[in-house]
């Protein structure tokens, strides 16, 4: 009870409890593919990042990261998605009268895994407050959402691309 007589709807044992259960998961515990079963001896399934580079890691808030197989094509499309937008919030804040600025939203997408970012720029003052809402994809299995700051995003695919 949260004292309000609301029940949580999240794990209440927090980030810790999290790690654990993700490091106990066996590999074995996983249920089988949905194309049948697989012959142990057999050949090795195509691998779903052959196209990828390197894995991109975003910082995520409290600490956290995700790192994803991500193409550099990928990275290149996103930082002239950032650029625009950041030209964008410019005109935003040099702008005499307010005025409603469409949202910014990007999706890239390659071998099951999905990459999305929205920001409405109206919400924010300064570029220095914008948060971006990052949603990663691996098909159908996982999902990781979060708020990212610009600059955090900015230097992460700093990083990548150098």
């Amino acid at each position: 009870n949260l004292g309000h007589g609301m029940l949580p709807t999240h794990p209440t044992d927090g980030p810790q409890a999290f790690h654990e259960g993700v490091n106990a998961v066996l590999r074995d515990d996983a249920p089988a593919p949905a194309g049948g079963d697989v012959e142990a001896g057999g050949p090795p399934a195509p691998s779903v990042v052959a196209s990828f580079t390197a894995p991109l890691t975003f910082h995520l808030e409290d600490g956290a990261t995700v790192s994803v197989p991500f193409a550099a094509e990928g990275a290149r499309g996103l930082q002239r998605s950032l650029t625009e937008f950041i030209a964008m919030f410019k005109k935003k804040m040099a702008a005499e009268k307010p005025q409603r600025w469409e949202n910014f939203e990007y999706a890239w997408a390659q071998d099951g895994l999905k990459l999305e970012l929205f920001c409405n720029p109206n919400a924010f003052a300064t570029i220095f407050d914008v948060k971006m809402f990052l949603t990663v994809r691996c098909r159908d299995q996982i999902k990781v959402t979060s708020d990212v700051p610009l600059s955090t995003l900015q230097g992460d695919l700093e990083s990548y691309v150098a």
